[in-house]
């Protein structure tokens, strides 16, 4: 017995049309949220997930689409995979809902600007700092069709159908080869895979400043992806991408960002 694993039918025109497979990522990863995670309704932002499938639909010709059969992994991290799988982060629950961000290759306008004011902590200071040379990745692998035939003798690796490669001969000349393999687990097309990969690239060819620090709570509300602005002798007018934020107690967050690499 052999499958071609696709995803579930659309039975009432939520996703995109009654009888149509639910395929595009946002109208995937909502209905997996529904489905899955017992999400209402109203805790979906709607403004996000749509803006999101606007650019799923014009990324490529016949725009990304996903597929494939959900492993036995904790829901959460079976949600980040599937927005990996399309350039995209889904931030936690925040106040009431979930969201979706697609990543531009070239950054959207600051959301919001840090100044020292908004450190706490001892030193109050903002730490900036460049990532290594072993952070650079610029000779890229990325494995997509899964293989659900039960028929090995077509796999290329690790259970997979297919592969595509992308690398930067400017960064291989400057910082030598550096190897990184992605495993796109729910793309199958060959074009969605290619553009998914030549973004990645573009995110880890060369070495990136960083920021980390300590806000007071009221910056509690920012979210990975977020594209912020930071008030610095040095660094100001720079647009950073939120990496990272952990509530560290009542009244302060540790959060780290990444600068835009476009």
């Amino acid at each position: 017995v052999t499958v071609d694993a696709e995803w579930h039918y659309d039975t009432d025109g939520t996703y995109g049309g009654a009888g149509a497979l639910i395929e595009r990522p946002d109208w995937v990863i909502k209905h997996f949220l529904r489905n899955y995670m017992g999400a209402a309704a109203g805790e979906i932002d709607a403004t996000s997930f749509a803006a999101a499938g606007t650019l799923y639909a014009a990324a490529i010709t016949g725009g990304y689409k996903l597929a494939g059969i959900i492993p036995k992994d904790q829901p959460w991290t079976t949600l980040k995979a599937l927005a990996f799988c399309c350039r995209s982060t889904v931030p936690p629950f925040k106040a009431g809902k979930y969201y979706l961000n697609y990543t531009p290759d070239t950054a959207p306008a600051v959301s919001r600007t840090l100044t020292r004011d908004d450190l706490k902590g001892p030193g109050a200071q903002y730490i900036f700092a460049k990532t290594s040379i072993r952070a650079v990745f610029n000779d890229l692998t990325a494995l997509y069709q899964p293989n659900y035939s039960g028929d090995t003798s077509r796999e290329i690796s690790s259970g997979y159908l297919a592969s595509t490669a992308a690398h930067d001969d400017a960064s291989i000349a400057k910082y030598g080869t550096y190897t990184q393999e992605y495993s796109l687990r729910w793309v199958r097309l060959v074009a969605m895979a290619d553009h998914v990969l030549a973004h990645h690239l573009l995110e880890w060819k060369i070495p990136l400043l960083t920021v980390t620090g300590v806000l007071s709570w009221q910056q509690g509300d920012m979210a990975e992806g977020e594209t912020i602005g930071i008030t610095n002798l040095i660094y100001s007018g720079r647009k950073w991408w939120a990496s990272g934020l952990n509530r560290r107690d009542k009244f302060t967050v540790g959060f780290s960002a990444t600068e835009w690499w476009s």
